[in-house]
C-alpha cells in the first residue's frame, strides 16, 4: 500500500507511517512513552563505579547529566540540587551525592538555557555552600536540549528513492566528477581534492552504489570508480618506504595541507583499503584486493605494543609527530572486512589487538576524540565526536550479533551521540543563548538562530555545526540498532533525520554538507564529496528499511 494512502487515511506523520509498512506498528502515544522513559536515564554518568566525567566541555544535554561537583564540608548528610529552567521554573531534589544525575526532575525541565546549583545539607536540614572554587565545582549552566517528539517533524517532500536518484545524478554529473571520468585524474579546481584519500575513496563507494541504481550509466560509473582507485594506487607511498602502499592524506598545500602536507593521518588509509575491497567485490579484479592487502600489511607492520597507532606520521621518514593515539574504529572495521574477504588471520588478529585497546580506553574513559584532517588536536574531552563512537557501535553489532553485552554498549553509544550531537529543535534562543558558535572560534557566529534547519546532527565540539554526514552516521547507527532490537523509536529517529536531509535537498539534487550557513546550501563546490556520497549510501539503507 502506498505511503500517501496511509497519510491520508491515518493522518499520521511520515516518521510513524513507516512502521505500518513493516512488521512493527507503533502509535505516536507508544513512541512518546518509550521516549519519555528513555530520556529519564543518564548517559554513562561520571563517578559511578570509577567512571570518569566525560562532559567537562559539554554545552548541551538531552539526557539527565551528572557533574563533577565537589563534596560538602564535614557534617554534610545529603545534597540539595536546585535547577532553574528557561521558563523560570525552579526544580529541587535531594540526593546522597553531589555528583548525582539530575534524573528526578529532568523530564520536567523545559528546553532552553538551564542553570543548576548544588548545596550541602547538614543533619539539621540547614543549607551550606560547597567550599570549593571555581564556580563549576558547585554550579553549571548548559542548554537543556529538546527531546525527540514523535509526530512533530515535517515529512520528506519526496520518497527516499526519488531523493537518492536525484542525489546520485547530481554527483555523477558534477563537472569535477566528469573531469575524473574523462581524464583519470582529479579536478584540480575542486579544492577538497587536496584530500585524496578522503575524497577519492568516497567517490569509489559512491559510484559503485550509483552503478547499481543506474544500469544505463553503470559502465561509466564503474570506470569512474576504477579511475579513482587507479589514481590512488599510483600516488601511494613506494614499496620499501616507512609507510609503503599508503596513499597520501594531503595532495598539496591547500587548506589543512598548508600545515600538514607530507604527513599521513592514520584514519584514512583504511578508508581507501575498504573502498578497494568494495571495488574488488564488484569487478573481481585482483589488483584491488592486492592493494587493500598491502594497506592492511602496513597497518600490521606499524601496530604498536598497546594495540593501536599514532595519529600522524611523516611520510618521508616514518617519524611519529604527536602523542595522540588513533581512534582505531575505522581501522578494525577495515581489517575485519579484509579478513572476511581473503581469510588471512593476521588481519583479524591485528584488529582484535586494537579492539583490546578500545576496551581499555574509550570504553572505560568515554573519550571519543574527534579526529579530522583539518581539525586541531586538543585537550582530553575538549573535542569529542560521535563518529568514532558510532563506528564502534556498528562494528559491535556486525561482529558480535546477538551479544547482549555489546548490544548494551551500542545502546549506550547511540544515547551519548544523541545527547551531545543531535538537535531535534534549535539548540539556541533568538537572544544568542545556547549553541550558536563552535568552541573553536567563539567570536564567529557560525550558526545564526534564523538559519538553523533541523532535525540535524552536529559534527564535533570544535566545529559544532550541522553536517549531512553526521545526520547519516546517526541514521545508520539507529538502523543497525533497529535491526538488532526492533525498537520502533530507533526507526522513528532515523526517519526524522532522513526526512530532514530530503527536505534540505536542493533542486539540483545536491544535499548540502553544511547547512547552518544558508549561503552554502545551494553550491556543491562548497560541499564535501565524501559527505554527500556517505549520505547517498545511508539514504539507500533507509529506503530499504522503510520500503521507499
Amino acid at each position: 500500500m502506498e505511503r500517501k494512502f496511509f497519510v491520508k487515511m491515518l493522518a499520521l506523520p511520515a516518521a510513524i507511517v513507516g512502521f505500518c509498512l513493516s512488521s512493527d506498528c507503533a502509535s505516536v502515544a507508544d513512541l512518546n512513552k518509550l521516549a519519555r522513559e528513555d530520556y529519564a536515564n543518564a548517559v554513562r554518568p561520571g563517578g559511578v563505579d570509577g567512571s570518569p566525567f566525560w562532559n567537562k566541555y559539554a554545552r548541551m544535554y538531552m539526557y539527565p547529566p551528572a557533574f563533577d561537583f565537589s563534596k560538602g564540608a564535614p557534617g554534610t548528610v545529603k545534597y540539595r540540587f536546585t535547577v532553574f529552567d528557561s521558563k523560570g521554573k525552579i526544580h529541587t531534589f535531594d540526593a546522597p551525592s553531589s555528583q548525582s544525575p539530575l534524573t528526578p526532575v529532568w523530564n520536567e525541565v523545559a528546553p532552553g538555557l538551564t542553570w543548576v546549583y548544588v548545596s550541602a545539607v547538614d543533619e539539621k536540614g540547614k543549607l551550606h555552600g560547597i567550599p570549593d572554587w571555581p564556580r563549576d565545582r558547585f554550579s553549571r549552566s548548559f542548554w537543556r536540549s529538546a527531546p525527540f517528539t514523535p509526530g512533530a517533524y515535517p515529512s520528506a517532500p519526496r520518497s527516499y528513492s526519488e531523493a537518492i536518484a536525484k542525489c546520485g545524478d547530481e554527483i555523477f554529473e558534477r563537472p569535477s566528477t566528469q573531469y575524473f571520468l574523462k581524464t583519470g585524474k582529479p579536478d584540480p579546481t575542486y579544492t577538497h581534492n587536496c584530500y585524496p584519500s578522503k575524497m577519492h575513496a568516497a567517490l569509489i563507494n559512491g559510484m559503485l552504489g550509483y552503478a547499481t541504481r543506474r544500469p544505463d550509466r553503470a559502465e561509466d560509473a564503474i570506470k569512474l570508480a576504477r579511475n579513482a582507485a587507479d589514481f590512488l594506487i599510483s600516488i601511494s607511498q613506494p614499496k620499501g618506504t616507512p609507510l609503503e602502499y599508503w596513499p597520501p592524506t594531503y595532495a598539496d598545500k591547500r587548506e589543512a595541507g598548508s600545515f600538514r602536507y607530507g604527513q599521513i593521518m592514520l584514519i584514512y588509509p583504511c578508508n581507501v583499503g575498504a573502498a578497494y575491497l568494495a571495488l574488488y567485490d564488484r569487478v573481481k579484479d585482483k589488483k584491488y584486493l592486492d592493494a587493500a592487502k598491502r594497506i592492511g600489511d602496513t597497518y600490521v607492520k606499524l601496530q604498536e605494543a598497546d594495540g593501536t597507532w599514532p595519529i600522524f606520521i611523516r611520510e618521508s621518514d616514518g617519524k611519529i609527530l604527536n602523542e595522540n593515539r588513533v581512534q582505531p574504529t575505522g581501522v578494525i572495521t577495515f581489517l575485519e572486512r579484509l579478513y572476511r574477504t581473503c581469510g588471512d588471520e593476521k588481519y583479524r588478529a591485528c584488529g582484535d589487538r586494537a579492539f583490546e585497546w578500545i576496551k581499555a580506553n574509550p570504553l572505560k574513559d568515554w573519550f571519543w576524540e574527534g579526529q579530522f584532517e583539518d581539525a586541531p588536536l586538543v585537550q582530553k574531552y575538549e573535542n569529542p565526536s560521535k563518529h568514532p563512537a558510532c563506528e564502534l557501535a556498528l562494528y559491535l553489532l556486525e561482529r558480535f550479533p546477538g551479544d547482549k553485552k555489546y548490544l548494551s554498549i551500542a545502546r549506550d553509544i547511540i544515547r551519548y551521540a544523541e545527547d551531545q550531537f543531535v538537535c531535534w529543535e534549535k539548540p539556541c534562543a533568538e537572544n544568542g543563548h545556547g549553541v550558536n558558535t563552535p568552541i573553536g572560534d567563539p567570536t564567529t557566529q557560525q550558526n545564526r538562530y534564523h538559519d538553523w534547519f533541523y532535525p540535524c546532527a552536529l559534527e564535533q565540539y570544535v566545529y559544532y555545526v550541522p553536517i549531512d554526514a553526521s545526520n547519516s552516521k546517526l541514521i545508520k547507527t539507529y538502523l543497525a540498532l533497529y535491526r538488532a532490537e526492533k525498537n520502533p523509536l530507533d526507526l522513528a529517529k532515523a526517519r526524522a533525520l532522513g526526512d530532514s536531509l530530503v527536505r534540505i535537498q536542493q533542486p539540483s539534487g545536491y544535499i548540502p554538507t553544511e547547512y547552518a550557513q544558508a549561503w552554502k546550501r545551494s553550491d556543491s563546490k562548497q560541499g564535501w564529496l565524501n559527505c554527500t556520497c556517505y549520505t547517498l549510501s545511508v539514504l539507500g539503507e533507509l529506503a530499504e528499511a522503510t520500503g521507499e
